[in-house]
């Protein structure tokens, strides 16, 4: 039995492994480049349908991260156009395979694979700076996992909108409680890409983000949500998408509108079988512990991280 674990974020880091049922698909290991020609695989699943939970694990290779895996987004951060340093390995899935691309280069400056920075904008331990990794991909089908508390389907979205009020989103989950366990993802349609009907799993935080320019675009669907709702944001700019890939990945899709669905899990659905607390932040006067490093869990590699921040 593989293990789950839950990380919620607030003054104090909150850990709970859980049972969980062994992924439907595990791929082998990729080597992948933040190189043009060499930052896209794609990966079948054969499933059979799209899979409700799907994994993106990034390997890092560089002597100060060796073996520690960083989970991969389904949305690109930026394109290459700003010289300051990019990273992220982004992927997108639907019935046949999961796509992912590395941050590459198409008209302006290279990416990377991993970047934890270590300059004027931050300094600390085991900073990395990947331009290469190994990548695979775990799958869970909707048999396979917990029914969920909560979810609604076919939720239209767009970006660009006319009325800023336009690209916010709100729906009720009724759970009245924090769910544990979330999941919001967005199908990208558009009839004449080659990513039409792909799915594009939602973040839970912004990123860099240009205003109204016709150069550099943004493309994203974030969200958030509390003991009774979610609330999800598009770009309402006029140059905005829910997801802009051209310009610097090899996932060149860009989608105005989708249909987005939302799915929920009480922490009673979830049983918790180990917990643990960590201390994150400090008190006023105090010095600020650099490295924040949480006790293994689990003696495997069996385990799903979210990070959930109050």
């Amino acid at each position: 039995m593989a293990k789950i674990i839950f990380v919620a974020l607030h003054l104090l880091f909150y850990v709970n492994a859980r049972p969980f049922k062994s992924p439907d698909f595990v791929s082998q290991w990729f080597y992948l480049q933040s190189i043009p020609g060499r930052e896209r695989i794609d990966v079948f699943h054969h499933l059979g349908e799209v899979p409700d939970l799907v994994q993106v694990q990034v390997r890092s290779i560089s002597s100060n991260n060796p073996g520690f895996i960083f989970p991969a987004i389904g949305i690109v951060p930026r394109d290459d156009d700003e010289i300051e340093p990019r990273s992220g390995i982004v992927y997108l899935y639907n019935e046949k395979m999961v796509t992912i691309s590395a941050q590459s280069k198409n008209n302006h400056y290279q990416g990377r694979t991993i970047y934890t920075e270590n300059s004027n904008y931050w300094e600390g331990p085991n900073n990395d700076d990947s331009f290469d990794c190994y990548v695979r991909v775990r799958a869970w089908k909707t048999s396979s996992m917990p029914v969920p508390d909560f979810q609604m389907k076919n939720i239209k979205i767009h970006a660009a909108c006319e009325k800023g009020t336009d690209c916010f989103y709100e729906k009720y989950h009724g759970l009245k409680e924090y769910p544990s366990m979330v999941i919001v993802r967005t199908k990208l349609l558009d009839v004449n890409s080659e990513f039409h009907g792909f799915i594009s799993d939602a973040v839970g935080s912004g990123m860099m983000v240009y205003e109204n320019n016709p150069i550099k675009r943004n493309g994203y669907v974030t969200y958030g949500f509390d003991f009774e709702r979610f609330r999800i944001w598009t770009d309402s700019s006029e140059y905005g998408y829910v997801f802009y890939g051209e310009d610097g990945t090899r996932i060149t899709g860009n989608f105005r509108s989708g249909e987005l669905e939302i799915l929920a899990w009480r922490s009673s659905s979830l049983t918790p079988t180990i917990k643990e607390t960590i201390q994150l932040g400090v008190s006023p006067g105090v010095a600020f512990d650099k490295d924040k490093s949480i006790p293994d869990l689990s003696t495997t590699e069996d385990i799903i991280v979210n990070l959930w921040v109050k």
